[in-house]
Order: structure tokens, then sequence, then C-alpha cells
């Protein structure tokens, strides 16, 4: 398993297609460019608009990688987190 980078523009083969769909819309939404999934033991960590000091801002398992309304919500609540300054190491 690896980490998968989801732009404006493109999504890894993993991501299907009707679930890139509605994380794009959820990105313009949020004028969000990147979100980066990331590969770890128990799903993928969730990095928006991800830099060097960034750190997982949320979970989601590999199932609801299938699932656009389940990770549309992840994303919605790793957000908030974003927003509050939670996805750095300072």
């Amino acid at each position: 398993m690896h980490s998968l980078h989801l732009t404006r523009h493109s999504a890894p083969s993993e991501v299907p297609p009707q679930v890139y769909a509605e994380v794009l819309r959820w990105m313009e939404e949020h004028d969000v460019e990147d979100i980066v999934l990331d590969a770890n033991s128990q799903g993928y960590g969730i990095l928006i608009n991800p830099d060097a000091d960034r750190i997982p801002v949320g979970l989601v398992s590999r199932d609801e990688l299938e699932d656009a309304r389940t990770l549309v919500e992840h994303l919605e609540m790793a957000w908030r987190v974003y927003l509050e300054g939670g996805n750095c190491t300072d």
C-alpha cells in the first residue's frame, strides 16, 4: 500500500472516479489544492495542502476509500482540525 495524492487535476487509479468527483467538489468548495492520503497500518492519514512539517489531521480506512460520502465526511472533520492549526509540528 502506498500514499495517494489527489489534486484538483488528478487522482490515482486506486480512487474510484465517482469518489474522486465528490472529493473534487469538496476541494473546490474549500479552496484546497492537494490532499495526500498517507498510507499507514490503519488505513490512510489525511493531509490537507501538505507541507514538509505537516502531520495527518484525520484517518480513513481502506474500505472507506470506496465510499464517497464517508470519505467526504472524514475530509470535513479533518478540515476543522486543519483550520484549528492541528496539522503542524510547531
